[in-house]
């Protein structure tokens, strides 16, 4: 039979009782509820559990309480040390509030002062509420004032981080006009410069085409030698001939490198001279070392003057200027002339930042 009790609300219930025992236990329920005491009820519960359990229940018994009583001492310095820190605390707060007297607390002064307390309680004022309440509301007043400003400093810095994503968007327009204008301001000083270049031609000549990628030197010069003498030349293979015989040049007395000095004052170092002049912009890109740098520009008086004397031409320069060219140090609207005196001429036109070829029309 199992059996169960619960002190603490003034009852016993028995489950599985059985019903001769029930009206006994029942009666001594209520003589020990009579006398406030539930000793003896606990005593015979537990009296008739043990008669009535057999042997090996009384093993499991005794077992559980074996367990339950090893569990309570492992929990029990924990248990001691949490009301002592809750005794500390306590203390703590008493000495705080000035309820401590030597080492131990004044429980008489704060039941006094708690039985004052609640006196004045009772008799709290309208006017005092009132005040309260009022000191309540203006103190939510400001919180509220304090949340509405902290929302308009959010708000400001919303705007100003919109202004200044328009006035980045502004300056990115702006200069996506300025660089339109300045790309047509140049294709409008090309047009001037070739219908100026093209005035200067004799009646059966007219302007030919070359690439413009920094190449346009050599371009120029491989049409124009083809047309007279029928020899064709790659840009590759004119830019191989000039660092040919740049390379073959003497370090003292070299006249290229006066010229160089001369003429080419943005390039510091001739030995880079040296090692580009004979690359295309395709070849240069493809280096792996000099990938991004700029191809040599070709001059009449310099690469121009070298590939005369390899393939014995006359090379004559018709320039035209722009008023607004930008070019340092070159000359556009000088006619040269460079190669040997008795060989046959060829020509080549030059505006700012770009060389054609000048061919026979018959």
């Amino acid at each position: 039979m199992v059996i169960k009790y619960i002190e603490a609300k003034n009852q016993v219930q028995l489950l599985e009782r059985h019903p001769a025992q029930e009206l006994y236990l029942w009666r001594g329920y209520q003589v020990c509820k009579k006398e406030e005491s539930y000793r003896l009820v606990i005593f015979l519960l537990r009296l008739i559990r043990l008669i009535e359990d057999s042997p090996q229940s009384l093993q499991n018994h005794r077992e559980t309480l074996e367990k339950r009583l090893v569990t309570l001492r492992q929990n029990a310095p924990q248990k001691k040390a949490t009301l002592q820190e809750r005794k500390n605390k306590v203390d703590e707060l008493l000495r705080e509030h000035g309820y401590f007297e030597g080492d131990a607390p004044n429980w008489k002064k704060l039941a006094s002062d708690v039985k004052k307390l609640s006196k004045e309680l009772k008799g709290i004022s309208k006017v005092t509420y009132s005040n309260l309440q009022t000191k309540l509301k203006n103190f939510a007043e400001a919180e509220n004032d304090k949340a509405e400003l902290e929302k308009k400093a959010d708000e400001e810095q919303a705007k100003k981080a919109k202004g200044e994503k328009q006035f980045r968007e502004f300056r990115a327009r702006q200069k996506e006009l300025e660089e339109s204008q300045k790309s047509q301001k140049k294709r409008d000083q090309t047009v001037y410069c070739y219908n100026k270049l093209k005035e200067r031609l004799d009646a059966k000549e007219q302007l030919g085409f070359a690439i413009d990628d920094g190449d346009c030197f050599f371009d120029a010069f491989s049409a124009a030698l083809y047309e007279a003498t029928g020899i064709y030349k790659t840009i590759s293979e004119l830019r191989k001939d000039v660092e040919t015989v740049v390379k073959a040049l003497p370090e003292s007395d070299n006249w290229v490198l006066d010229i160089f000095k001369q003429n080419r004052k943005k390039i510091s170092d001739f030995q880079h001279y040296k090692m580009d002049v004979g690359m295309t912009k395709e070849e240069l890109e493809r280096d792996e070392f000099r990938r991004g740098a700029p191809p040599v520009w070709g001059q009449t008086k310099l690469e121009g003057n070298i590939l005369c004397e390899i393939y014995h031409v006359q090379l004559q320069q018709v320039g035209v200027n722009s008023p607004e060219s930008d070019f340092e140090g070159m000359s556009f609207d000088e006619d040269e002339l460079v190669g040997p005196a008795d060989a046959p001429t060829i020509k080549i036109g030059l505006y700012p930042g770009h060389f054609v070829p000048i061919l026979r029309t018959e």
